[in-house]
């Protein structure tokens, strides 16, 4: 595993490797239902939040700090202030955490996406066509790109996915050299950033603030899941 860490965000992606996982899943077995491919997920995800902890400027080398989950599911630090978020995939987890910035991150396999329908969410399928067309590119990666901003924002907000349809819906999708910019209808403050990271597309939405180099930021992501992954 590795990180990354901005001025006022440290990002972090880790892998649950087998033994890691042998290691844990009985603990965790005890305290949880979870199948073993969401439980490898679930591990992932706390692997990375606690190495994004650990890269904290402000928290310097905090280590095996207990994580647990609100009523509405958010992850939050145990006697830690730092704002923390957390995504996973196929074993692959990926964390933001802040002191200052409010943050959300999701991680999607794109190509999923073919089959997956949007229209609960406040998207027609037609809208997905046209921005296909437009920019040139396969329909299942404007959707995913669309949902992984959609999911990055509810994360930020704390809430999941237990919003109005609509409430959450992506205003703009603009495509840019290193991936996309998003903004929301309902969230003028907020600003979506996806990249093309591996096989996957990530999404980091943040409050109040602008990335000054989106596409630093999407190279080292990548480099991150690159290297999580081997």
């Amino acid at each position: 595993m590795d990180g990354t860490e901005l001025r006022y965000l440290s990002i972090a992606a880790a892998t649950c490797k087998i033994p890691t996982f042998e290691q844990l899943a009985i603990w965790e077995a005890l305290h949880s239902r979870k199948c073993p491919d969401a439980l490898r997920d679930h591990i992932a995800g706390r692997l990375a939040a606690s190495h994004a902890l650990e890269h904290s400027a402000r928290l310097g080398q905090s280590k095996h700090v207990a994580i647990f989950n609100d009523s509405q599911g958010a992850p939050h630090f145990q006697n830690h202030a730092e704002l923390l978020s957390i995504a996973h995939r196929e074993g692959l987890g990926l964390a933001a955490v802040s002191a200052h910035v409010i943050s959300g991150i999701d991680i999607e396999t794109w190509d999923a996406f073919d089959s997956i329908p949007l229209c609960s969410w406040g998207y027609e399928e037609r809208y997905f066509a046209q921005m296909s067309e437009y920019q040139k590119k396969p329909q299942a990666k404007i959707k995913c790109a669309v949902w992984t901003s959609t999911e990055a924002l509810a994360k930020s907000l704390g809430t999941g996915l237990v919003a109005r349809a609509g409430t959450l819906k992506v205003a703009e999708l603009n495509i840019r050299p290193w991936g996309w910019q998003a903004s929301f209808k309902h969230y003028p403050a907020a600003t979506a950033y996806v990249w093309p990271c591996h096989q996957y597309l990530v999404g980091l939405v943040i409050h109040q603030f602008k990335l000054n180099n989106p596409a630093r930021i999407g190279n080292k992501l990548n480099t991150l899941l690159c290297a999580a992954v081997e």
